[in-house]
């Protein structure tokens, strides 16, 4: 139902974060207590999409081959993730300029997107968990 809120026009809007962004200061007096309280954020907005895989991959191989390989795959794991941020965040760096513009052209559609996207996903889970999960069965 959210999809298509969103897909009809409409948008959610959360006071909290923008009182709790007030409280850090303005753009100006920005140090290292805002960047790292971002970083917190961020990584707690994260667990969500990557704690799942992360089980998954470093659990598997600890069962499956021993502490030692789970350890290797942890290691991995964390080169990994910290080369597509550092990637993501030297490209917003550079590229800065042109990417605003594009957002910016971009960004009254994008309520419209994410409310399609969730509609696709939302599609293809109720269709996974009716014929593969077994549901109908």
């Amino acid at each position: 139902s959210l999809g298509i809120f969103l897909l009809a026009g409409k948008s959610v809007h959360a006071a909290l974060p923008a009182r709790l962004a007030n409280r850090l200061g303005t753009p100006e007096s920005q140090g290292f207590n805002t960047y790292f309280l971002f970083g917190i954020g961020y990584g707690l907005a994260s667990l969500g999409c990557t704690l799942p895989i992360f089980l998954v991959v470093v659990g598997s191989a600890i069962k499956s081959q021993g502490f030692s390989n789970g350890l290797l795959q942890f290691f991995s794991y964390a080169l990994g993730m910290g080369a597509v941020l550092t990637s993501l965040a030297l490209s917003i760096a550079l590229f800065k300029g042109g990417l605003a513009a594009y957002l910016r052209r971009v960004l009254p559609y994008m309520g419209r997107i994410a409310g399609m996207l969730l509609l696709v996903s939302g599609s293809y889970q109720i269709y996974y968990w009716l014929t593969k999960g077994g549901l109908l069965a």
